[in-house]
């Protein structure tokens, strides 16, 4: 199988495994400040990393190839506001990126690449939509009410 493939499918376990501690860390976080509400809702959006992780392995792994990757360094908030800012960022390439990967898979001719990264953008774009709909109450509402619904 093409080494093209092999070496984005290692980019993007890499972005997961960084991802995932990004998000662990700000449900932590929230959890920490307070926001139990906020905390367990974050933890159900991201309870499927571990699952895109373990699919991107293994997919590597049938192809033959090696993991190999270096972790990128996580971006984490220190308020509410710039936790959100920080996964927003982080959301926001990843539909992207994984639009492109999935051209290049059709290119490669590698359709359950293609299907796998396919279906890691549509779990991404629920998780954007979730983001940017809590961004917006954020926003609107002010600190305040927004965080007295999530503690």
């Amino acid at each position: 199988m093409s080494q093209t493939v092999i070496k984005k499918l290692n980019e993007l376990l890499a972005v997961y495994q960084m991802a995932n501690i990004q998000h662990q860390t700000h449900a932590a976080l929230f959890r920490a400040w307070g926001y139990e509400k906020l905390a367990d809702i974050t933890v159900e959006h991201i309870a499927d990393e571990p699952e895109t992780i373990t699919a991107l392995q293994n997919r590597i792994l049938d192809l033959g190839g090696d993991i190999s990757y270096t972790l990128p360094q996580p971006a984490f908030g220190t308020d509410i506001h710039s936790a959100f800012k920080e996964d927003l960022a982080l959301q926001m390439n990843a539909r992207t990126k994984l639009n492109a990967i999935v051209e290049l898979f059709q290119a490669e001719h590698d359709a359950t690449s293609r299907v796998l990264v396919e279906n890691i953008l549509k779990d991404e774009e629920k998780h954007l939509a979730w983001l940017e709909a809590e961004m917006s109450l954020l926003e609107r509402l002010g600190d305040q009410l927004y965080l007295a619904a999530r503690l």
